[in-house]
């Protein structure tokens, strides 16, 4: 791996993260420095010299080291590509903004919409609020959280518009103009049609400091934000930058074709999509990874890739949820051929594989205890398949 000047230092961010730039052939640089980007390409400063890696060839770009901290706070705004964000939501009739600290010019029409839910402080039926709003956000009920005795209230209506002096929804076969929209405290929408495909050309996923994401069009980078759609999103908020465009996709992302999980004791738990098996976050040695799979040993997940990707990459590891003895062996299989494995062991780095799958039909994904089950709480932290073009090498080699 390549280790040149601090990224962060030269954007003025906060010192003691890891920059890096992940690469769709599974490649890996750390601590790069970025001098911008655009649709078309990322331009770096390697030691040897400047590169510039054409943006469909990479994976993701990861600006500040994610924090451990299992609370985060929730979003204002939720998405049907399942973004989240938080920030002050305004209506624009059929489409609704967000503005917070540090993005500016974000829209979304209604229809992208799954949830609004509106920063209003309920004093001791905040928590009550909160739960029900997540219990509505879950269910894809369409529902409007309406004050009644200074408490939340869900009504079943349809919101159809959303202006700052009004309200309209519909309540059955009917539509009505809610009085006094500022008496709304949150509202879920269930979708009704097909997801819109995604607009042409390359996007760009911003994972936010403090929890939340949000995915724009991407039209350039620069050192002090992301630009696209209209939208602008500081650096200072940003984490990490997943590059979208068919030639990368999250593991997890993929319903695996076969399970099989076995516990010591009683049931085994069930694998996790972007959390660790027992809930929370995917932390490995004290750095969190957004994207991922978390499982208990024994554990083996079959996926169908269908002979489409070129490579593999994973971080691997034990969970810092675990207990001190956590240990485990992490096997990945293609096709029933062992491609790698790796022991690992709670407080280390997790293992990096960055694995050749061309012509692998079932990827597999094994964890073994490595003696006892006890805390063997495996994590596949950011595992993606890839599929890039052959490039020229960077300068220096």
């Amino acid at each position: 791996m390549i280790r040149p000047v601090s990224l962060l230092l030269a954007l003025g961010a906060a010192a003691g993260a890891s920059p890096s730039v992940a690469l769709l052939d599974g490649r890996v640089f750390d601590d790069v420095k970025l001098v911008g980007a655009d649709a078309k390409a990322l331009h770096l400063l390697l030691p040897g010299g400047p590169w510039e890696v054409p943006a469909r060839n990479v994976a993701a770009l990861e600006l500040q080291a994610p924090t451990s901290q299992a609370a985060r706070a929730p979003g204002n705004l939720y998405l049907r590509n399942g973004d989240c964000v938080r920030g002050t939501v305004t209506g624009e009739g059929a489409v609704l903004a967000l503005e917070g600290p540090g993005i500016a010019g974000f829209r979304a029409p209604l229809a992208e919409v799954v949830g609004v839910r509106y920063g209003r402080l309920l004093g001791a039926a905040q928590a009550a609020y909160d739960a029900m709003f997540q219990s509505l956000l879950e269910k894809g009920r369409d529902s409007v959280l309406v004050q009644r005795d200074a408490n939340p209230f869900p009504v079943d209506a349809r919101v159809l518009e959303v202006t700052e002096s009004a309200m309209r929804v519909r309540i059955g076969d009917r539509e009505h103009d809610l009085p006094d929209p500022h008496r709304v405290y949150g509202f879920v929408l269930r979708p009704d049609t097909d997801p819109p495909p995604p607009p042409p050309g390359p996007r760009v996923r911003v994972f936010l400091t403090g929890g939340g994401r949000l995915t724009l069009p991407l039209e350039r980078i620069t050192g002090q934000a992301i630009e696209g759609g209209g939208a602008r999103v500081s650096l200072e908020r940003a984490e990490r930058l997943e590059f979208l465009g068919g030639h990368v996709t999250a593991l997890g992302d993929l319903e695996p074709i076969a399970t099989r999980e076995v516990a010591a004791f009683g049931a085994a738990p069930s694998w996790r999509r972007d959390a660790m098996v027992h809930g929370g976050p995917l932390v490995l040695a004290d750095r969190r990874h957004e994207r991922g799979i978390g499982v208990h040993a024994y554990s083996r997940l079959e996926f169908a890739v269908g002979r489409r990707w070129r490579s593999f990459f994973v971080r691997c590891g034990i969970d810092d949820g675990a207990g001190p003895e956590g240990e485990a062996l992490f096997r990945v299989l293609g096709d029933g051929r062992v491609l790698a494995e790796a022991r690992c062991r709670r407080g280390e780095k997790p293992a990096l594989l960055r694995l050749d799958v061309a012509g692998v039909e079932r990827l597999a994904l094994e964890v073994d205890p490595a003696g006892s089950y006890a805390s063997d709480f495996g994590d596949w932290a950011d595992a993606r398949l890839y599929n890039a073009e052959p490039m020229a090498p960077p300068p220096g080699g």
